[in-house]
């Protein structure tokens, strides 16, 4: 029986479809899956193109990519079902839902990655990686917190927010009038947090070093720039184990990604982002995780410098594209060909 990856999108595809979306060169993945004998398959119009067993789908050109072929597919022929809907699958649209193989970029995984209080409580903070988070319901929390820290500047932010919408840096004296001001910031249906505010526009710790000479001018003047930037560290989670790479981002008007040694990154974050992708495989039950912690070094001004996690993302996070660097597209696309095909075979991989 063949084996197949069914890639699902929301709409129909573009002309560059491969060069679109969060994973940005799908034309190198499709190749190393089909030279682990993993047939790419393509779906388009999201749950409607799943039907009882079967899936209305396209099988790309083995040489261009481009979906030619319309199909049907046995749904017993897909190992694994890689997301790209930009939403979670409404699994009450399909008749047989227990029927799916392991999806990556699943419902349950990006609604944890989703709410920051639960990936801060449930997997950043037992690891001893996140920086303080408090869900605020009423002033009583903001109390709470405040006594807890000191320091003198607070981010108020949506739990559920992303792309940096709606949020608000207060002196830690004027958080109540915040909220007094803001009064929908309470409601449950809301839900706010409130950490302190960290500096991360310090330079990196100068252990780290450039990917490689080429890279190097950028390096430099991207990881000592006094603008805010984080190490990402990728996490690729499947049944036979979990593996991580580093990059950098500086945020400049927009992202600016430079690039890193792995090997002068500190073990404890490489090891953190590991257990970290292992965590949200146990709670949410995923046997796949493709994810990332954003880390951020710097300090609130009441304690050392030093590396605290700003986000976990596990909503099929952006992959670097050969546009950015070639040579480490094709490490992080091998990466995450590697963890579809573990998890197509968990057995001859375990």
């Amino acid at each position: 029986m063949s084996e197949r990856v069914c890639v699902s999108f929301r709409r129909e595809l573009p002309d560059d479809y491969q060069n679109q979306g969060n994973i940005s060169n799908l034309h190198h993945l499709f190749a190393e899956l089909r030279d682990q004998e993993l047939q790419p398959v393509l779906s388009v119009h999201a749950e409607s193109a799943f039907a009882d067993d079967r899936i209305s789908a396209f099988i790309p050109d083995a040489m261009t990519d481009r979906p030619n072929i319309a199909t049907t597919v046995e749904l017993s022929e897909v190992t694994v079902i890689l997301n790209c809907m930009g939403r979670s699958f409404r699994v009450g649209l399909l008749a047989n839902p227990e029927a799916l193989p392991p999806i990556i970029n699943e419902n349950q995984t990006r609604s944890l990655a989703h709410r920051k209080i639960r990936a801060h409580s449930e997997v950043l903070q037992p690891l001893g990686l996140s920086m303080p988070t408090a869900l605020v319901t009423d002033s009583e929390d903001i109390d709470a917190f405040l006594s807890e820290q000191s320091a003198t500047h607070l981010i108020v932010k949506p739990d559920s927010g992303q792309n940096g919408e709606y949020v608000h840096r207060v002196m830690r004296t004027a958080i109540h009038d915040l909220f007094a001001a803001n009064q929908g910031f309470y409601n449950p249906a809301n839900r706010y947090v409130v950490q302190p505010a960290y500096n991360f526009t310090v330079p990196f710790p100068s252990g780290l070093r450039a990917y490689d000479m080429a890279t190097r001018e950028a390096f430099e003047a991207s990881s000592q720039s006094d603008k805010p930037k984080e190490l990402r560290i990728y996490g690729f989670h499947s049944p036979a184990g979990t593996t991580t790479f580093p990059v950098g981002r500086l945020v400049n008007g927009g992202d600016y990604w430079f690039f890193v040694d792995p090997e002068s990154v500190p073990d404890h974050l490489l090891e953190g982002t590991a257990k970290a992708m292992n965590r949200v495989s146990t709670i949410s039950g995923a046997a796949a995780v493709y994810g990332t912690v954003d880390f951020g070094f710097g300090s609130d001004g009441t304690n050392e410098q030093g590396w605290r996690a700003i986000e976990l993302n596990a909503r099929l996070p952006y992959l670097i594209g050969p546009d950015k660097h070639p040579g480490i597209s094709k490490i992080v696309h091998s990466l995450l060909a590697e963890q579809i095909t573990a998890t197509s075979r968990p057995v001859r991989n375990s």
